[in-house]
């Protein structure tokens, strides 16, 4: 939640003229967690107000959204690979992958309320079939990226 109000507030303090601002892990990513994987508190009607408030207001502010994912089988490897520690690091196979399709389902579900609010363009790229530089080329084909407005 924090992280979803502050960047309002960063972006807001931003003077950005024809700068690009890119999220990592960002308004959508949190808003599915909060969805699917929050504390007990994210289930109250009041919540899931705040909820549906902080998706219009992203939604209004996104000019594009960057979908990156792979098959269970690569993500699973790259996750045990990393040094950085990750929830489903060293799981078994079936509680990897339900992890994985329980978020994937709350970030589709995200997504189209997102696409509902506005139809922000979506570029989905499966990153165990595209290189980084093909997925770099093919944002800047598609479009033309503005700044993001307060």
């Amino acid at each position: 939640m924090i992280y979803l109000q502050g960047w309002h507030h960063w972006l807001c303090q931003r003077e950005l003229n024809d700068e690009v601002v890119m999220f990592d892990h960002g308004p959508i990513y949190r808003l599915a967690l909060l969805r699917e994987f929050g504390p007990e508190l994210t289930r109250s009607a009041r919540f899931q107000s705040w909820w549906n408030s902080e998706l219009r207001h992203w939604a209004s502010r996104l000019e594009l959204i960057i979908w990156l994912d792979a098959p269970d089988a690569i993500l699973l490897q790259r996750i045990n690979k990393r040094l950085e520690s990750h929830q489903i690091k060293g799981k078994p196979d079936g509680q990897a992958c339900g992890f994985l399709a329980r978020y994937r389902a709350s970030y589709d579900i995200t997504m189209r309320k997102i696409q509902l609010e506005n139809a922000v363009p979506v570029l989905k790229f499966d990153t165990g079939k595209k290189t980084l530089a093909e997925i770099i080329k093919n944002i800047s084909v598609a479009s033309e990226i503005e700044t993001v407005t307060c």
